[in-house]
């Protein structure tokens, strides 16, 4: 009996204690449920709230620790976001909650609204953790020089599609904010400039602020892709020349604007002069000059210029006849490194009698003789030093046809556009011309020879051999003695020979 009794005691104890455990059980399961002790709205530049997230927690319906929280979206689903291409998946923070524990919540949505949940952001509201980071949805650039014109929109309408009607920010990038007009059909003839432009983050398109060149209609003016608008004429100025550099096949390599200051519309950049030929058209020097520099500024990148940096002569007539308030094309030839012409003949050689002037016949005895050249771009150099620089100065691809300016520009650089040579009968030789840029000294018994006004024939097609320069020549016999003569002085004693 005592046995019995002593094992109803136990049993009833035991359950007595197994109840005491149950209500323990259930106020500390109770106590591992943390509660909010601050919820509130976010302000501050909405900016600084667009969100994306780390992929380290989930989102939950309200803070993961808080009873009753049912996850939204797995830590796999939001890595999903965070790396997705569009920015209908963009987020905003719109309100953070702070628990007893320490821990820091925000609320987010998506920008398309289709998600919304709260989500761990670390031990701080000072700056996003956690599962979630500050995102860029579109980064700000710079206005290039090539955007810089007139455009309208391509296709007007009201379609909803970024290219057809213009936004209050480009689409996406900033939550509930939306179109600037639902129809663009009224601006179908209107001209916009380019004010701001940037990237979306996430498609990485390129979108452009546009603005009214009519300051007094404003409506229209906002976001748009680049791409939904087309290149609109800019209007010339009276006192303009709108200069469009054009390559060989009438493409627009860049447009630039030369002011004539003061000057009514319609005015000819140059003069229609009378001569012995006739009527023709003159461009003033400095307006040459002008149109170069805007030529070389305007041409720097593009892989362009002009026929050796200067116009040609049918350029500069064609300018001269030019108005004010009008536009005209230049042709410009692409840049080449390919030397033109594997060689050149210079027809130099001087087997006429004394004072003969005029073109010689076939020859190239100063290439042959090493003859030393004096000129006022060089002197003391060979010839041949000479002659190698002018080919390859002149440049063009194979099967390209070479201008005649471009050649004499080179010939021009190098000096043999106009030089001198030295004979000297007492060196001997065939043909007896000073070799050397040392010192010499000159009798009557010497000759210096005077090459001008080189003309041109043959083919002008780069990849030949026949091109040839034709030269002027004067040879003028040395009066005295002329001693310790340099290079650079032939020219000044052949001048003062009568």
């Amino acid at each position: 009996m005592n046995i019995k009794k002593s094992i109803l005691v136990s049993v009833a104890a035991l359950g007595m204690f197994a109840a005491a455990a149950l209500v323990n059980a259930n106020q500390a399961s109770a106590k591992t449920y943390a509660k909010v002790t601050s919820n509130q709205k976010l302000g501050g530049d909405a900016n600084s709230r667009n969100v994306t997230f780390t992929g380290k927690n989930a989102l939950y319906t309200k803070a993961g620790t808080l009873k009753g929280a049912r996850r939204v979206a797995s830590t796999s689903t939001l890595r999903s976001f965070a790396n997705s291409n569009s920015s209908k998946q963009n987020f905003r923070a719109y309100r953070v909650a702070t628990t007893n524990r320490g821990s820091v919540y925000y609320k987010v949505v998506a920008f398309d609204q289709t998600v919304r949940g709260w989500i761990y952001g670390g031990k701080s509201t000072a700056s996003f953790n956690g599962g979630v980071d500050q995102f860029d949805t579109f980064k700000i650039g710079q206005v290039n020089d090539t955007m810089k014109g007139l455009y309208k929109i391509a296709n007007v309408g009201t379609a909803n599609d970024d290219k057809t009607v213009t936004y209050k920010a480009p689409s996406w990038t900033q939550y509930k904010i939306g179109r600037q007009i639902t129809d663009s059909t009224p601006y179908k003839d209107t001209t916009f400039r380019i004010d701001q432009i940037g990237i979306r983050t996430r498609e990485g398109d390129q979108w452009v602020h546009i603005t009214n060149t009519d300051a007094t209609n404003t409506n229209a003016n906002g976001w748009i892709l680049y791409s939904g608008l087309t290149q609109a004429q800019e209007p010339i100025a009276d006192n303009v020349v709108k200069i469009n550099f054009v390559n060989s096949a009438g493409n627009l390599i860049k447009s630039a604007n030369y002011t004539v200051a003061g000057a009514a519309k319609g005015t000819t950049l140059g003069q229609l002069i009378g001569n012995a030929g006739g009527n023709v058209w003159n461009l003033p020097p400095q307006r040459i000059t002008d149109i170069q520099n805007i030529a070389s500024i305007n041409l720097a990148g593009t892989g362009y210029t002009l026929a050796n940096g200067v116009l040609t002569n049918d350029q500069k007539t064609t300018l001269a006849q030019t108005k004010t308030g009008s536009e005209v094309n230049i042709t410009v030839q692409k840049i080449s490194t390919n030397q033109a012409f594997p060689d050149m003949t210079f027809n130099t050689k001087a087997d006429k009698g004394l004072d003969y002037t005029g073109v010689t016949s076939s020859g190239d005895d100063l290439s042959a003789a090493h003859a030393v050249v004096s000129s006022s771009k060089y002197s003391g150099l060979t010839f041949n030093d000479l002659k190698g620089r002018t080919l390859s100065l002149i440049t063009g691809d194979y099967g390209t046809t070479v201008s005649p300016s471009t050649i004499v520009n080179a010939l021009t650089q190098t000096g043999l556009n106009d030089f001198y040579v030295v004979y000297k009968p007492s060196l001997g030789g065939s043909s007896a011309l000073v070799n050397t840029s040392a010192n010499i000294n000159l009798d009557s018994q010497d000759q210096i020879w005077h090459y001008t006004s080189p003309q041109l024939s043959g083919n002008p097609t780069a990849g030949q051999s026949n091109m040839n320069v034709n030269y002027n020549i004067q040879k003028k016999q040395v009066k005295g003695t002329h001693t310790n003569v340099t290079p650079s002085q032939w020219a000044s004693i052949f001048n003062s020979i009568n």
